[in-house]
Formats: C-alpha cells, structure tokens, sequence
C-alpha cells in the first residue's frame, strides 16, 4: 500500500502524523504547564510579596521605634531635626507598604490580623505625637513611664502581630509550595507518558516509513552493485508507483543502455585498433613525407636566396641601363636636333641644286639658240659664198673690168670660207658646250633626285631617330619599372625566404608532431588493447 504512494506523499503522510503527534504533545504539556504555571503564580505573585510585603513593615516598624527613640533621647536641636526628618520617612514608607499588604491578602483570617496591626500601629503613631509633645514640659521620669506603659506595649503588640501575620502568610506560601510541587510532579510524570507514547508512535511511523524507503534501495543499491561488478545479465524490475521504482526502472533502461553502449563500444574498440594501425603506417609516411619537404625547404630556401642574390644585382643592372639609357637618350636628342638640322642644310641644298638644274636648263636653252643663231649664220656664210662664186663668176666673164670685183668676191668668200669655218667652230663648241650642259642638267637632275632622296632618308632617319628616342624613353621608364620591380621582387623574395624558412620550421613541427602522432598512435592502440581488456570483465 505506502509503495503505491510517492514519496513525497507519504513523507507528507508520516510527517503529518509526527507533527499531529507533536501537536497534542505540546497541547498536553502546555496544559500541565499551565498548571504549574498558575500554582507558581500564585506563589510568586501572592505568597511570596505579601512575605516581603510584612518583611518591609517589621523593617520600617523597627526603624520607627529606633528613630522615635532616638528622638527622645536627643540632646540637641539638629538631632531633634534629623531624627523627626528620618521618623517622617520611615512612617510614610511603613504606610506605603501597609496599604500594598490591604491590597494583596485575601483571606478574613489575613485581613483580621493585618486590621488589628493597623489598629495597633494608628495607637501607636498616636502615642509617640503624645510623647514627642511631653518633651517640653514633662520631666524625663514621667516620659519613661509613658514610653513604659503606653508606646513600649504596643510596640510589642505590633510586632507580635506582624510575626503572627507573617507566620500564617508563610503557611500559605508553604501550602502553595506544595501544591506547586505536586502539580509539578503530576504534570511532569503525565508529560513523561506522552513523550514515551509520542516516541513509541514515532519509532513505529518511522519503521514504516524507513522501511518503504530503504528495501527498495536496498534492491537498487544490489542491482547498482551487480552493474558495477559488470554483471549485465541479470534482469531489474520493480512492483511499484513510488520514485524507487522509478529509479529501478531507469537503472534497468540504464543496464539495457549500457550493454548496447558497451557493445558499441567493444565493436568501436576493434575498429579502433585497426584504425590505429593504419593510422601509424600513414604517420610513418607522412614523416618521411615531411623530411623530404624539409629538405625540398632547404634546397627552395637556398634557392630563393640565390634569386634574391641576382634579383638585386637584376635591380642594380636595371639601375644602370636605366642611367646609361638616359644618357642614350640625352644624346638622341642631340642626334635628333643635328639630323633636324642637317635635314634643313639638305632641304636648302636640295633647293640649290634645283635652281642650278633651272639655270643650266635655262642654258641649254640659250645654247640651242646659240645653234639656231649658228645655222643662220652659216645659212648666210653658205649663201656669201654662193654669192662670192657667182660675183667671181661673173667678175670672170666680165673680165679685166671685173677684175677688181674678182678680188672682192674672192676675198668675201675668203671670209665667208672663215665665217663658215669659225661657225662650225663654233657649232663645235656649241655642241661640246651642249652636250656638257646636257650632261650638267642630267647630273643637275640625278643630283636633284638623290637630294631629295637624301632629304626623304633625312626625314626617314629623323622620324625613326624620334622613335628611337621615344623608345628609348619608354626603355628608360621600363628600365626604371624593371628596377622597381626587381626591388618589390628582392623585398617579395627576401619575404618568401623568410615564408620558407618559417614554413621549415613547421615542417620541423610537423615532423616532430608526426612522431608524437606515430607514437600517439602506439599509445591509442594500447588503450584500445587495454579496452578490450575491460570490455572482457563485463558479463552482457
């Protein structure tokens, strides 16, 4: 039945009662307790200040008769004063403890007592106001007797009656006492039965309850044991609604879950120990890998240093050609302005040698007149001639009268004999003078054509030497690039050196974390090896 409660109903459950318990217990003692308490109270509160409250009237009735005495005996006024002062007091405090005891006893034998020693105490205040007036007038014998007879019995009166009321108060007390002492003798032995029931009701809930507890723990705690030896064979099951068989059946899905998980695991384990067998061969490999790449590193090293080495002297042979290209430039430039200017003398000679070819034409020209003159005058030659034959002719038929004419026809043929033969003479001349010019005009023209030839080459060569000069520029901004270059790849090589001897290093790393990994290898397959071995203690 308490099995099918959970169990924070049924602590509920148990606790409740052991609080029900507690409850009436503590009800039961604060009834008993109450009647201590009242008996208590009625001996604190009633007994004991009425046995102080007549306590303090005997003090202050004995401090009365002392100072009254006192007072009759002084023998100067500021004792007179001081006793009458301290009289004074006593009395008002004797009254205020008399007024507190008309208030606390309650009983008529108490009263009739406290009555007659207020009687008796009224007398005597009276009596002493008597004898304190006599002090003046009466001689000392008659207020001893006074004293005697008067304030010396009541005196004892009241103090008899002051033991008396005490004597009966104290017996009250006493029988308070007693009752106090038997209530608690009575409260405290039924209080000691409701404790021993209470107890006994309390170990009986509490061996139900540790009992609906603690066997189905034990059950768990074997079947925990039984797992914890390794013993998953056995079956775990639990009849019950309450958090113990809850937990049975989460430790027997948890010994369900662990046989597969350790099933996985052993199949794990064997894949484990194949993969780092595999896994130390490849790591063997891959050390060797990473030696050669080592040293693949150190030859690349070594070379980037070398490319470094002619990088800077490319740098420094860039540096230069870029100088002397410069200075190439420089004199192109001056080639480019001479040939500009020989260009001009050319072009002004090619004019030249124009006007030359122009002026010798023109002089063929004039010497083809010259023939043109020559034929005439030898046409006219040839005619004085015909002319001089027909006047010597006819300076023959005519005889002696013609004879004088003969020797002027002989002499104008004579001249014109000379005339034609200075015209081709001439003509000679002419013709060698024509056929020079001709040959001028033709060595005119020729030189004409090669010098504007020359000139076209002159302008070719100028063109071409500005280009040659513009890419001489451009061969400087190369140069000047090239130089830059070379010194971005000395800055990259040095950079890839240092790359490279870095990525060295780590190959160092990856060599000696290659060993490590071979060696964690080894070590994983010993642990799988040693899994195996702790997978044989479980019984699945």
């Amino acid at each position: 039945m308490l099995r099918n409660m959970r169990v924070a109903q049924r602590a509920m459950l148990f606790f409740g009662l052991l609080g029900l318990i507690t409850l009436m217990l503590g009800l039961f003692s604060v009834q008993q307790l109450s009647r201590l308490n009242n008996s208590v109270n009625m001996l604190g509160k009633e007994s004991l200040p009425k046995v102080e409250g007549i306590g303090e009237m005997r003090r202050d009735f004995l401090y009365t008769r002392l100072y009254a005495v006192n007072l009759v005996n002084s023998k100067t006024k500021e004792q007179s004063k001081q006793f009458s002062q301290r009289l004074a007091e006593v009395t008002a405090s004797y009254k205020a403890a008399e007024a507190d005891m008309k208030n606390r006893v309650n009983t008529p034998e108490s009263k009739q007592k406290l009555q007659a020693i207020v009687s008796d105490k009224n007398e005597y205040d009276l009596r002493v106001q008597q004898l304190l007036g006599m002090m003046a007038d009466a001689d000392p014998e008659a207020i001893r007797k006074f004293r005697v007879q008067h304030i010396d019995a009541l005196s004892i009166g009241i103090t008899d009656g002051l033991n008396d009321l005490a004597h009966y108060e104290g017996e009250v007390a006493a029988k308070a006492a007693e009752t106090a002492a038997a209530s608690y003798s009575t409260s405290s032995m039924a209080i000691y039965i409701a404790i021993a029931a209470a107890l006994l009701a309390v170990v009986i809930l509490a061996s139900l309850f540790s009992n609906s507890i603690v066997a189905p723990l034990d059950k768990a705690v074997r079947a925990a044991q039984r797992i914890a030896s390794g013993d998953l064979s056995q079956s775990i099951s639990d009849h019950g609604r309450d958090e113990a068989a809850d937990m049975m059946a989460a430790m027997h899905q948890m010994q369900d879950q662990l046989r597969s998980t350790l099933n996985h695991i052993a199949d794990s384990s064997q894949q484990l120990s194949t993969t780092s067998e595999e896994l130390s061969v490849v790591t063997n490999e891959s050390s060797e890998i990473v030696h050669q790449q080592s040293a693949q590193l150190e030859q690349a090293a070594t070379a980037v240093n070398e490319l470094t080495v002619a990088v800077d002297e490319v740098a420094n042979s860039a540096s230069t050609t870029s100088s002397n290209s410069e200075q190439v430039n420089d004199k192109a430039r001056q080639g480019q302005n001479t040939l500009n200017e020989t260009i001009r003398t050319i072009d002004q000679l090619a004019g030249e040698i124009g006007n030359t070819a122009d002026g010798i034409s023109a002089l063929a020209g004039n010497v083809k007149d010259i023939g043109q003159v020559i034929d005439v005058i030898r046409s006219i030659a040839e005619q004085t001639n015909l002319l001089a034959l027909n006047a010597a002719i006819e300076a023959a038929r005519a005889g002696e009268s013609g004879r004088g004419f003969a020797v002027v026809a002989d002499e104008v043929r004579a001249l014109a004999h000379r005339t034609q033969e200075s015209t081709k003479e001439i003509e000679r001349m002419i013709q060698t003078v024509q056929t020079a010019t001709d040959a001028a005009v033709v060595n005119t023209e020729n030189s004409n054509r090669w010098a504007m030839s020359t000139l076209k080459m002159a302008n070719e060569a100028g063109t071409s030497l500005g280009e040659i000069t513009g890419l001489i520029s451009q061969i400087n901004e190369q140069n000047l690039n090239i130089a830059s270059a070379a010194e971005e790849q000395a800055m990259v090589a040095r950079e890839v050196d240092k790359n490279l001897v870095a990525i060295r290093d780590l190959s160092f790393q990856t060599s000696a974390g290659a060993n490590q990994t071979n060696a964690s290898s080894q070590e994983l397959a010993r642990l799988a090896e040693q899994l195996n071995a702790l997978l044989l203690k479980f019984r699945l």
